[in-house]
């Protein structure tokens, strides 16, 4: 179950990143053609706990952010590293989530959709590990983390 223990209006820096940092890997979601549909970038997680700990840290984004105070910056150290950072441009915060497992030929699909779809905004969501599956993790009624800007860089 999702807590709703953590104080999402105090939370600072170290302790959102903290939440995050047992990423196992990011999944790149594209919107397969669809420019109605939004592209989406998952923090998946190995099991339910770790997921439900950084839904938290993740709700504090949802809660305190449009998609045009955040920006989203996907850095990549190699082909099998990324490092992501929340850009949090009302209060001047940056949430990083540093050195964690992608597949390259997801990202190297989604950049490509990317040139083609044009989208507006993009997604981030949190996703955890059942039976080998990915399970989105949401609370009912809630929408995913909206992201109007994107960046890459090396």
């Amino acid at each position: 179950m999702i807590s709703n223990n953590f104080n999402l209006i105090n939370m600072n820096v170290l302790e959102f990143e903290k939440l995050f940092q047992k990423t196992h890997q990011i999944l790149f979601f594209g919107a397969n053609g669809d420019v109605n549909e939004p592209m989406v970038i998952s923090a998946l997680f190995k099991n339910k706990t770790e997921a439900y700990e950084a839904y938290n840290a993740y709700e504090f984004l949802v809660e305190k952010l449009t998609k045009d105070e955040i920006r989203l910056v996907v850095r990549i150290t190699n082909n099998q590293i990324v490092s992501l950072s929340f850009i949090d441009l009302t209060n001047s915060n940056v949430y990083n989530i540093d050195n964690i497992l992608y597949n390259e030929l997801g990202l190297n699909n989604f950049r490509n959709e990317l040139k083609t779809n044009k989208s507006q905004s993009f997604c981030f969501s949190i996703m955890e590990l059942s039976e080998s599956l990915p399970y989105l993790v949401l609370k009912p009624g809630a929408f995913p983390l909206t992201i109007k800007e994107l960046i890459f860089s090396k």
